[in-house]
């Protein structure tokens, strides 16, 4: 994947980078559909979270449930956007040290390096061309299915 500048906000049409020319695999479409959803149901509307409130045992264990929900999702989306940096910055001969940096957040970005930034060519690929549809990614890897789904 070559980036010749920053990639814009994410638009309507789900589209990332340059000029619409990547996709994304429908199962991460998903789970950032999904995210973006609860987060701003969340921040906008949450009175319309199905059962919460916070004046009963119920209300708060669906307050609860659904806070869980979007910290998994968070998770997951924060982690798959780390490793497109962590392409991306390669891919430019960007390494930045942190100078102080703990060793459990050193270990989360190898981590990151590890599981995540390998898959960015599975989640983000280039369309054809302008007409077509998204093609597919060349191949996919096992590793997709671990991706969570979230509620839907």
């Amino acid at each position: 994947m070559h980036f010749a500048e920053p990639l814009p906000p994410f638009d309507q049409e789900r589209q990332v980078g340059l000029n619409g020319t990547l996709k994304i695999i429908p199962h991460f479409e998903g789970i950032l559909t999904k995210y973006l959803e609860m987060r701003n149901t969340f921040v906008h509307n949450v009175d319309e979270v199905p059962g919460w409130s916070l004046d009963s045992d119920e209300g708060v264990a669906a307050a609860h449930s659904f806070l869980t929900e979007l910290l998994r999702l968070n998770e997951t989306v924060q982690a798959v956007f780390l490793g497109l940096l962590s392409a991306w910055q390669d891919e430019n001969s960007m390494h930045i040290e942190v100078p102080g940096m703990p060793e459990r957040g050193k270990r989360y970005f190898e981590h990151i390096n590890a599981t995540y930034k390998p898959l960015v060519d599975e989640i983000f690929f280039e369309k054809e061309d302008d007409n077509q549809t998204a093609k597919q990614a060349p191949h996919r890897d096992p590793r997709l299915r671990d991706l969570p789904q979230g509620r839907m």
